[in-house]
């Protein structure tokens, strides 16, 4: 599964159910722990496109014309409402995490827009203790890895109370990609992909919970 390679939607939601699998098999096998689970949050950037494909929680978003804009749905129970400061009450959904194995139902988001975009994926251990505002003007930095320091900058001063866990991508069309050396390896990437749009991922973190680094 981590191998997987996704080229389109319906690859991207088989990726995530073979996830699913995977978990499940592990939770019985020796060394796994029956309630283990996990949220899931993803993307595919093409070169028609985007898809979005979430399970939990765990949210995808992007900026547009400087506001956040979620494309995932949280997996909550029904009149659950968003506290800021506050942790998830559960999910109805999650990859693993139960005696036995449920059908899944994957939250599919796509489009056809194209241009540079920005994207942030990241837990719940983020968006429910960090204002959006605060993290919308960190995703404005020019690059986007100050943006990733700047989040992780207003995560950390929260206390760290959950599981915080963010990955910033880019995307951006052909004709407006910074000059690079023909052996590089975004630059043999896109020989593959045909001049595909360009997914760039400048900076990931994950932030364990009660952290104090």
């Amino acid at each position: 599964v981590l191998g997987a390679a996704p080229l389109d939607e319906a690859q991207l939601v088989a990726a995530v159910h073979e996830a699913d699998n995977v978990i499940y098999q592990q939770m019985h096998e020796a060394g796994g722990a029956p309630g283990m689970g996990t949220t899931i949050a993803a993307l595919l950037v093409h070169d028609t496109g985007i898809v979005a494909v979430n399970i939990g929680d765990s949210a995808v978003l992007e900026l547009i014309d400087g506001r956040l804009v979620q494309l995932s749905f949280d997996d909550v129970p029904p009149g659950s409402s968003w506290l800021p400061g506050i942790t998830s009450a559960g999910v109805t959904q999650t990859l693993g995490g139960r005696p036995t194995q449920t059908r899944l139902d994957p939250h599919v988001y796509a489009d056809s827009e194209k241009g540079t975009r920005r994207f942030l994926l990241c837990s719940d251990g983020l968006t429910n203790f960090v204002p959006r505002s605060e993290i919308t003007a960190a995703l404005l930095a020019a690059d986007p890895n100050d943006a990733v320091e700047a989040i992780v900058d207003a995560a950390l001063a929260t206390g760290g109370q959950d599981n915080i866990t963010l990955i910033v991508v880019e995307s951006r069309a052909p004709d407006r990609l910074p000059p690079e050396s023909p052996t590089s390896e975004a630059a043999v990437g896109r020989q593959h992909a045909a001049k595909a749009a360009d997914a760039r991922v400048p900076a990931q973190v994950n932030i364990p919970k009660d952290s104090s680094e």
